[in-house]
């Protein structure tokens, strides 16, 4: 965390994996992972779109990750963009 005047800045992963926590231990809209159509939801393309973003960060080609990252900021400001109508 890191504090600069009024604003704090948290570690991605941390909100991430508390986000994604929640997520999966409460699940969304009234499902959750427990429901094979829990991804189908756009709350769970989020979920699984997130988790795709945090994963490729993992990945040791650079290219490769920078590539999925990519594509899955796409997918989720896509879905955020549905939901916001």
């Amino acid at each position: 965390m890191v504090k600069k005047g009024n604003l704090v800045a948290v570690e991605p992963n941390a909100v991430l994996r508390a986000i994604l926590g929640w997520y999966f231990k409460h699940g969304g809209e009234g499902t959750g992972p427990h429901d094979p159509g829990w991804a189908s939801t756009p709350i769970g393309q989020i979920g699984s779109l997130t988790a795709i973003h945090e994963m490729a960060g993992q990945i040791a080609d650079r290219k490769i990750a920078k590539q999925l990252q990519v594509a899955a900021a796409q997918g989720i400001a896509s879905v955020a963009g549905k939901l916001a109508g």
